[in-house]
């Protein structure tokens, strides 16, 4: 056999998928115990989540902001300009 020890074979990975997709509400449950279970006893586990959230909230943060600017910028953009507006004298 070609395979390499410690991965997974095509035919168990189509597998585990399978298994996966029929007890979607088992997986779940169970992704949410061991990453509680992680939080708890895994040195470093909590603390690169904190990471991870942080970096996450600042990236949404930048992109709140620039889309705000491009609203504003776009807002200018569509007040018409003082010098465009040709005024009709009635005499």
């Amino acid at each position: 056999m070609s395979e390499t020890k410690g991965y997974y074979s095509e035919s168990q990975k189509r597998a585990i998928y399978a298994y996966r997709a029929r007890n979607k509400e088992a997986y779940n449950k169970y992704q949410r115990e061991r990453h509680h279970w992680r939080l708890e006893h895994e040195e470093g586990y909590r603390e690169a989540k904190e990471k991870q959230t942080n970096e996450r909230n600042e990236r949404n943060r930048k992109k709140r902001e620039a889309e705000r600017e491009a609203k504003v910028y776009l807002e200018l953009l569509e007040q018409p300009k003082l010098e465009n507006i040709i005024i009709n004298k009635i005499d």
